[in-house]
């Protein structure tokens, strides 16, 4: 006669602990996402500094390839600075960026940056500039 082994049935903390694992996984893909939206060259116009009319105007661009980053600023105030980047949190529509290995222009040990990003209009925003507009993929 064959003895029949008791089945375990999955419990509501079982299945609580799978459903925030699902999750942790389906929220991890965004900082991917968000991470491979931002690769690239930005370029941004700023025609009247902080809304100042008169001030000379300023270009910047931003570039971001795989963890490095390059920034230049010309005409008004002229600077370039470039290094490592980490991410130290993304959400749908944001990056926050943490340099480091900063060499150039106003170096520091780490500066943090919060990205904004406008995926349908294909724009980011850093620093309270912005919009950028991509130059390059």
């Amino acid at each position: 006669m064959r003895t029949k082994l008791p089945v375990n049935k999955p419990n509501s903390i079982t299945l609580l602990i799978g459903l925030a694992l699902l999750v942790a996984t389906l929220t991890a893909c965004t900082p991917g996402e968000n991470e491979a939206f931002i690769q690239g060259s930005w370029f941004y116009n700023d025609l009247h500094i902080q809304q100042q009319v008169g001030e000379s105007f300023s270009e910047t661009y931003w570039t971001f390839d795989g963890g490095n980053y390059e920034t230049y600023t010309c005409c008004f105030v002229e600077y370039q600075q470039y290094g490592r980047y980490t991410i130290l949190e993304s959400e749908e529509d944001r990056l926050l960026l943490e340099l480091f290995n900063i060499d150039g222009k106003f170096n520091s040990e780490r500066f943090q940056v919060m990205v904004k990003i406008d995926k349908d209009a294909d724009t980011i925003s850093l620093m309270r500039a912005g919009p950028f507009t991509r130059i390059t993929p």
